[in-house]
This record gives structure tokens, C-alpha cells and sequence, in this order.
């Protein structure tokens, strides 16, 4: 009679509910910090069959990959602004002629 499976077993090596280990997370994150190769390879893992755990924390990574870049985008349309604003301050108050126009 074959032994009861407990519901908290870990699941078989191989498997795509495999456990990641500690190894298999930092060598994927030191993977996607590679620039264009690791970026690729997290795209190919998030929407790729495999391991669901790998699979999921590409997802994230991917996430929040989007999001630094909407950040960095956002920040720098508001440091030019600020930059021009600035600049255009410290010209009217020297009285030298102003960037604008």
C-alpha cells in the first residue's frame, strides 16, 4: 500500500512546482542584472513554461523592471523642468538674457 502523500512534502526535483533554493535565486537575480542579456532572459522566464517559482519571480523582476523605468522617465522630465526653470531664474536675476527666448 502506497504511503499518503503529506499535503507540506516538498514536491519531486524536476517538477515545475520545484523548490527554488537560496543558489537558484541570486544566480537568476545576478542574471537579470546583466543589461540587455538579463532583461531578454527575464521576458523568455516570465512568459515561458518551466519551473513556476522561477517563472514567478521573472514576473516580479519584470514588474519592477517597468516600474524604475517609469520612474526614471518620469524623473527626468521633472529634473529638465526644473533644471530649465532654474536657469531661467538665475538669467533674470543676472540679467543676462533669458533661455526661453
Amino acid at each position: 500500500m502506497p504511503l499518503a502523500r503529506t499535503p507540506d512534502a516538498a514536491p519531486p526535483k524536476g517538477s515545475k512546482y520545484a523548490v527554488m533554493g537560496t543558489g537558484a535565486y541570486f544566480s537568476t537575480m545576478l542574471l537579470f542584472c546583466i543589461p540587455v542579456i538579463g532583461w531578454v532572459s527575464c521576458v523568455i522566464m516570465a512568459f515561458a513554461g518551466g519551473n513556476l517559482n522561477r517563472k514567478h519571480f521573472a514576473r516580479a523582476m519584470l514588474v519592477f523592471l517597468i516600474i524604475g523605468i517609469m520612474l526614471s522617465v518620469a524623473l527626468y522630465f521633472v529634473s529638465s523642468w526644473v533644471m530649465e526653470v532654474l536657469l531661467e531664474t538665475y538669467a533674470a536675476q543676472s540679467g543676462l538674457y533669458s533661455l526661453a527666448g
